[in-house]
């Protein structure tokens, strides 16, 4: 793997890292949570885009540098993958659209959830940007 490669790959682990830390103790400790967080700024808002761009820029950037190293059928590369993908991204925005881009960074909004449950509105908002992660063509 080459320098650039291995810096782009570190980012991604480091922010999926920490989203996975940051859901795991708002789970076990609700009372003292960071996501979602307690209020919503800027603050929250600018934190919450950097690492979402960082996170798909890298994992983008080493689709590009490492496209063509693995070999991946063409049936599965051109015939599935386009359909995960818009399937993926149809389901992910469709959501995104239901709680509304602010709901999706930790801001307050409805309860689209049927009952209360700390445990599943962690696991959704915290995994959240993380879902379209296979969209990214890696060889």
């Amino acid at each position: 793997m080459s320098l650039m490669g291995g810096l782009l790959s570190g980012v991604a682990l480091m922010i999926a890292a920490l989203t996975l830390i940051a859901v795991t103790w708002s789970i076990a400790r609700p009372d003292r949570r960071v996501w979602p967080p307690q209020t919503f700024g800027p603050t929250v808002s600018v934190v919450s885009w950097s690492a979402t761009f960082a996170f798909f820029s890298s994992v983008i950037a080493l689709g590009l540098l490492g496209w063509g190293v693995m070999q991946v059928p063409n049936w599965l590369r051109y015939g599935a993958g386009p359909i995960l993908i818009l399937a993926g991204n149809a389901g992910v925005w469709f959501e995104v659209i239901g709680f509304g881009a602010r709901q999706t960074m930790g801001a307050k909004g409805r309860d689209v959830l049927p009952s209360e449950s700390a445990f599943i509105s962690s696991l959704c908002s915290g995994f959240g940007p993380l879902l379209p992660v296979g969209d990214t063509p890696t060889g």
